[in-house]
């Protein structure tokens, strides 16, 4: 497909039966707006200023390619596909629940898995968005074009927004920092140690502080965001769990965290509740006043024992 076509394209998300209420993508919206935020499937329909349906009728009325979402016992997706094809529409499936432990539950009952391979064998391609469903996928359609198979990571709204990375690792950094290819003028450097108040100065620019360390650390990134008053998003460091447990990255996935990101970019008032929530939490555990009362009865204690 030329970049000229890519422009024009348009797709439909069918998820037959489904709860989700209908939607049409004229623009990309933020999270807080329309039915629901452009993520997961909906984002698919987003990202072509497409459709989202649940009603197999209003997607065959859209005369656009079609995403069929495979969900339940298969039996609506199987009638949606058959009128679909009948149609004359371009069909990929998706099981709408990807995850390897989700596939399993889902194929584990003989008749759900034979409806499922006629399904993916009768569909004009698979779309996959993680590399196992892909495999499974292949495997199904062993006799069809390897290329009728795409994997297809679920797209997110990236809004542009200006990045600072305080990179230290040198030419080992700034490689990872290239494979991300962010746009012209959107990415700004800091590669050489500042004082500390310099430092802080340049955090509390920022919207909010991106962090993924998953080593339990003590949290001294989330302090410093605290000190600016910047939204910590990421990270499972003591103070990240106790200052900013809606956001922090404990027992979420890089997806969840990144959609966490991306709302609060968007959303001021959001931002605001997060900090403002830090900031009262950090002041009834983590202010000096508290920790010196604490530290006062810990060790008082340890002298009478």
């Amino acid at each position: 497909m030329t970049s000229q076509s890519a422009e024009h394209f348009r797709l439909t998300v069918l998820n037959p039966g489904g709860r989700d209420p209908e939607q049409s993508f004229h623009g990309v919206p933020a999270p807080a707006e329309g039915a629901h935020p452009p993520i997961n499937f909906h984002a698919f329909a987003a990202c072509t200023l497409g459709a989202f349906h649940f009603n197999p009728r209003r997607a065959i009325a859209e005369d656009l390619p079609v995403l069929l979402l495979l969900r339940s016992d298969f039996r609506a997706s199987e009638r949606a596909l058959y009128d679909l094809k009948k149609q004359g529409r371009i069909v990929a499936v998706s099981l709408k629940e990807t995850g390897l432990h989700q596939i399993a539950q889902q194929l584990c009952d003989r008749a759900k898995l034979l409806r499922f391979m006629k399904i993916v064998a009768q569909a004009d391609g698979c779309i996959a968005t993680t590399p196992e469903a892909a495999e499974i996928y292949q495997r199904v359609r062993s006799k069809c074009d390897p290329a009728t198979v795409l994997f297809a990571p679920t797209p997110y709204p990236i809004t542009g927004e200006p990045v600072t990375v305080v990179n230290l690792d040198g030419y080992k950094g700034r490689r990872l920092l290239d494979e991300l290819r962010f746009p012209k003028g959107k990415l700004r450097l800091i590669e050489k140690w500042k004082s500390y108040p310099d430092y802080l100065r340049d955090v509390a620019q920022h919207k909010i502080v991106l962090q993924l360390d998953r080593s339990h650390v003590p949290g001294q990134v989330a302090g410093d965001a605290l000190l600016c008053r910047v939204a910590c998003v990421g990270g499972d460091g003591a103070i990240e769990r106790i200052a900013f447990p809606k956001t922090c990255g404990e027992g979420r996935s890089i997806t969840e965290i990144a959609s966490t990101a991306l709302d609060l970019l968007k959303n001021l008032h959001l931002r605001a509740a997060i900090v403002a929530e830090s900031q009262a939490r950090a002041l009834e555990r983590l202010s000096f006043q508290t920790m010196r009362s604490q530290l006062a009865n810990f060790f008082a204690s340890l002298k009478q024992s």
